[in-house]
């Protein structure tokens, strides 16, 4: 919607905003009136109306506060015929129950409900505010109003913007019925236009499923607006990218023979032949591919699993990068019953996965592309045998993982002897985190409380950014006196290269909120110590805020081994940190982080049987 709003407001009068594929009404009595279906640009038409309905709004909303300094009596005066045409547009002769454009099921009421705005009273109907179109236009509604950061400030933009939404250019392409859509669909990608793999697979859909399974054209339309929905969020169109990702992912899931994961291009003549497939034998497949759908909704976070222990440990291997596991994880959760696979069994193996890309993240070993093969078959192998299943099956993933991953020796010197930070950020703030959850649980110890809940994962208000990031106790760099002082005594000019060697190491980090705040500041400064002042911010140590120490005194677990605890030291009385700090503390790191990220036992040591990995298999 922000792209379309922008590039509207931008471009000259005429842009063309793409393709609208209809086909007549069957049901169609009146000859005077034209009444189309629309195949493909539904979502299009439906913002373009919002678009419409919300300059009606903001228009009356100018005519009831009367003219200021921004909008002269006589440019007032002229929005009623602009509401008028408005009006003409969005509804037949007029009438509020005869929109021009009728939408599916629930959308079409709350359409209806927001509409009865352009009533004689101007109150619509109130919609529900939870249901995504409702929100849509909510979004809509505030890109239209105006205010000190409005980009249609004035009646004058309105009307500009207005006049270019009226122009803008839409190619009407009219197909007999729905069968031909496809062969439109492929002639349109045949002359190189930027047609997407998800474009072209509703078209085979509203083929086959009509042709084959004889499945009314309003049943295969309804089914295909609730796949996209499930990857469209609350301001915005589909998402083609996720819906591809999920297509890809989807067929080396449960169609893949290969250990060659599908690419965009390939998959769509593979696609095409299994829509065929399994229409001719009776299976629903945009059924299938919705229930799919939804479980890898799951996998991204967009919905969550109805396991509290499954959904935050799936949010857990979404923040490591694992992409590579996704057909594992797609399989697995779609076929669970059929697999025996409780919410313990699945917890396992997402245990697993953590640990095993934990590891990956912080040695960069193996290469992503090994891991993908190997991925894809341990699934092909699943679905090869009746007799992988419950914890024997769950066993066999432990196993592939911890063959396919460092020992614990490598992983150690891993952590030891190379900067963590440097090579994977954000999978080092996710070991911080998780190491100081670790401790909280095993030491009764916490910054927080009921009162004060765990907030380690959560983001600054309206942004992306963490609201916790990674501090360097020994500062990245430029140093200041004072540091090349503290880690080079002797030799001051040395100090760059200890930086390198040192800074990135995980004894050297932390989190705080205060990143910026604490920055190039000492460690101590016991010229300026602390004596109870409001803020402080001489030191990192004692930095202070709101009456509360925000710095390395915050209270975080991780924190009180920033003092070397068995030489009797504090966090509060330690007045320096030095190389020997340094590695100190990566050591005990090393130690927490061997145990945090230990892959699970295996269940079925000991009993009948043995469990073999595909590497050993094919050996």
């Amino acid at each position: 919607m922000d792209q379309l709003f922008n590039d509207i407001m931008n471009e000259e009068k005429g842009y063309y905003i793409g393709n609208l594929l209809v086909t007549a009404n069957e049901d169609n009595q009146d000859a005077d009136i034209d009444i189309y279906d629309v195949i493909d640009g539904q979502q299009r038409l439906t913002t373009l109306s919002l678009f419409l309905l919300a300059i009606w709004e903001q228009a009356q909303e100018w005519c009831d506060n009367g003219f200021d300094s921004s909008n002269t009596p006589k440019d007032i005066k002229n929005l009623g015929q602009l509401q008028g045409d408005i009006r003409r547009r969005l509804l037949i002769n007029e009438e509020l129950n005869n929109p021009r454009l009728q939408l599916l099921d629930d959308d079409d009421v709350i359409y209806g409900q927001l509409l009865h705005v352009l009533n004689e009273d101007g109150q619509p109907v109130k919609a529900p505010r939870n249901r995504t179109f409702t929100r849509k236009y909510e979004y809509i509604r505030g890109l239209f109003r105006d205010g000190e950061d409005s980009t249609i400030p004035t009646v004058n933009k309105l009307r500009e913007f207005y006049d270019k939404l009226i122009n803008i250019t839409l190619l009407q392409i009219e197909v007999g019925n729905l069968s031909d859509a496809f062969t439109v669909f492929s002639s349109l990608n045949s002359t190189g236009l930027p047609l997407t793999l998800v474009d072209l697979l509703k078209g085979r859909f509203i083929e086959l499923a009509q042709r084959v399974a004889e499945e009314s054209k309003d049943s295969v339309l309804k089914k295909w607006a609730t796949f996209t929905d499930i990857f469209t969020s609350n301001n915005s169109d589909a998402d083609i990218t996720t819906t591809t990702q999920f297509l890809l992912n989807n067929y080396d899931a449960f169609e893949n023979e290969s250990t060659s994961s599908t690419t965009k291009g390939k998959s769509l003549k593979q696609y095409r032949d299994i829509i065929q497939q399994k229409y001719r034998s009776n299976v629903d497949y945009l059924q299938e591919i919705i229930d799919h759908a939804q479980i890898f909704a799951q996998l991204l976070q967009i919905q969550s699993h109805p396991s509290v222990n499954v959904n935050q440990r799936l949010s857990s291997l979404r923040r490591l990068e694992s992409t590579q596991a996704y057909p594992l994880m797609l399989f697995l959760l779609t076929k669970c019953d059929e697999l025996k696979l409780d919410d313990d069994c699945i917890t396992r193996v997402l245990d697993a996965l953590i640990s095993f890309y934990v590891r990956r993240n912080i040695t960069l070993v193996p290469k992503a592309s090994n891991i993908r093969a190997r991925m894809l078959k341990l699934v092909q192998d699943i679905r090869g045998s009746s007799d992988l299943r419950g914890d024997e099956l769950v066993d066999r993933v432990i196993k592939e993982l911890k063959e396919l991953s460092v020992s614990d020796e490598q992983f150690a010197t891993a952590i030891t002897s190379d900067g963590m930070y440097d090579k994977n950020a954000k999978t080092t703030r996710f070991v911080l985190i998780e190491v100081e959850r670790y401790l909280n649980r095993t030491t009764n110890t916490s910054l927080f409380d009921k009162g004060h809940p765990d907030n380690l994962d959560d983001y600054k208000a309206n942004s992306s950014t963490p609201l916790w990031s990674i501090e360097h106790i020994l500062p990245e760099g430029p140093l200041t006196d004072y540091w090349r002082a503290m880690i080079a005594p002797d030799d001051p000019d040395n100090a760059e290269d200890i930086l390198e060697q040192y800074k990135h190491l995980i004894g050297n980090l932390t989190l705080t909120p205060y990143n910026s705040n604490l920055g190039q500041r000492p460690f101590a400064d016991e010229d300026h110590p602390y004596t109870g002042e409001n803020p402080y911010q001489y030191s990192k140590r004692d930095y202070a805020d709101h009456g509360h120490f925000v710095g390395l005194r915050q209270g975080l677990a991780i924190n009180a081994h920033i003092a070397d605890t068995e030489q009797g030291e504090s966090i509060e009385t330690k007045t320096d940190w030095t190389p020997a700090d340094i590695q100190r503390r990566t050591e005990w790191f090393k130690d927490q982080i061997l145990t945090v990220f230990k892959f699970p036992a295996l269940s079925m040591t000991g009993k009948q049987g043995t469990i073999t990995s595909s590497a050993e298999a094919s050996r």
